[in-house]
């Protein structure tokens, strides 16, 4: 016999017990099913964090060398340099641009070193300036004076 007569044969053999189990299918868990709980609420917060334009901001980072890179803001689009405030082995500062953003964007922050290469890049959520600052600490405003109370009055006592 020859090889293409043997595997179709055994195809016939297989079919019949196939087709058998496929219409009284048996309950259980599968071998190669695995059954695991799913968490209903992340273990991470994955919110970008909301940064006002025109704010200092001081970000992070290893590696950043000596020489000053430049620090780029992306939104909509458009990429502005941030003016560099501070550079440090591990750390830079700006202040980013004031734009007249009318509500919340998605906005990047990259971190350029002076050789072209991206040492760090993060998103961002840029938020419009507030119209309205309280500030905790107010200026203390003069209390009223009181008049100084007078003497009680008895009924019994003679004036």
């Amino acid at each position: 016999m020859n090889i293409a007569k043997k595997i179709t044969l055994g195809l016939l053999m297989i079919a019949p017990a196939a087709a058998a189990r496929a219409e009284f299918p048996i309950h259980g868990p599968s071998p190669r099913s695995i059954h695991r709980t799913v968490q209903s609420v992340p273990a991470y917060r994955l919110a970008r964090p909301q940064i006002t334009t025109g704010t200092r901001i001081t970000m992070f980072a290893n590696f950043l060398q000596q020489d000053p890179g430049i620090v780029l803001l992306e939104i909509g689009g458009t990429t502005t340099r941030c003016e560099l405030l501070e550079w440090c082995s591990n750390s830079v500062t700006v202040q980013l641009p004031s734009f007249g953003v009318a509500g919340p964007q998605d906005a990047r922050i990259r971190i350029v070193l002076p050789n072209g290469r991206v040492a760090k890049s993060v998103s961002v959520m840029l938020v419009p300036q507030p119209s309205m600052i309280v500030h905790e600490e107010t200026i203390p405003q003069p209390m009223p004076t009181a008049e100084m109370p007078k003497p009680a009055i008895y009924a019994d006592s003679e004036e």
